[in-house]
This record gives C-alpha cells, sequence and structure tokens, in this order.
C-alpha cells in the first residue's frame, strides 16, 4: 500500500502521468525514508506522545531501519553464482582484461572501512 501511494503521489494527479504500479528508484528511496521514519516514531503528529518520550530524526531512524530491517534481509548470496556462470565466460574475462587498468583506478577510488568493505558512510562520501 505504500508503494502505490508512493507512485500515485509522483503522478502529479490529472496534470501528469498515471501511476504506473512500479516506482523508479527515487519513488523506492522516497518510501524507504518514509516507513522507516513512520515506523521508529508511530506517534510523530500525535498531541500527546503516550509511549515515546522522543522523536527519532530521519537520518538516525533511516540508518536504523537500514541496520535493523533492511540490511539482514537483503539477498547477498548469489557472488558464487555469478563468478560461476559469468566470470567464467571467456568473452568477460577477455573485457575485464582488456580494462583492467581502467577498472583497478575506479575500485582504488572506493573508499572501504576496515573490513574492505563499503558501508553507509563510505557509500555517502563517494
Amino acid at each position: 500500500a505504500c508503494f502505490v501511494t508512493a507512485d500515485k503521489a509522483n503522478s502529479k494527479g490529472a496534470a501528469g502521468p498515471a501511476p504506473t504500479n512500479e516506482l523508479v528508484l527515487y519513488e523506492f528511496l522516497n518510501a524507504i525514508v518514509r516507513i522507516s521514519f513512520g515506523r521508529l516514531n508511530p506517534e510523530f503528529g500525535e498531541l500527546t506522545m503516550e509511549h515515546q518520550d522522543s522523536i527519532l530524526p530521519v537520518p538516525a531512524s533511516l540508518d536504523k531501519t537500514l541496520q535493523d530491517a533492511i540490511m539482514p534481509r537483503a539477498h547477498r548470496d548469489d557472488a558464487a553464482d555469478f563468478r560461476a556462470e559469468v566470470m567464467t565466460h571467456s568473452a568477460v574475462k577477455a573485457v575485464i582484461e582488456q580494462d583492467r587498468t581502467r577498472l583497478e583506478g575506479w575500485f582504488n577510488k572506493i573508499p572501504l572501512d576496515e573490513t574492505g568493505k563499503v558501508t553507509q558512510p563510505q557509500w555517502v562520501t563517494m
């Protein structure tokens, strides 16, 4: 329901295109931000906050939602399949070898954390 609402919100009503029942990246990100704030601040906008002492700001809400709800459920186990299926093709190997210096230059610019991964703070700095 939230994704349909986000899609309709970006359709600009009668003046714009009709909702497509699919989200583009900015609509999806908008929905994630709104959901993260709403789920961690359920009493926001009410006159009395009976079950919550303070409001968790949007950046903190988004970070907490990403760390606690989204990233643990993110599908990340297809790297081995990708290596086995795609990286073994001779055409792929040839393209990588042809552009190796350019690719290495690009990869060397990626800010990694101490574990060799890109985390949210590193992603934001890119």
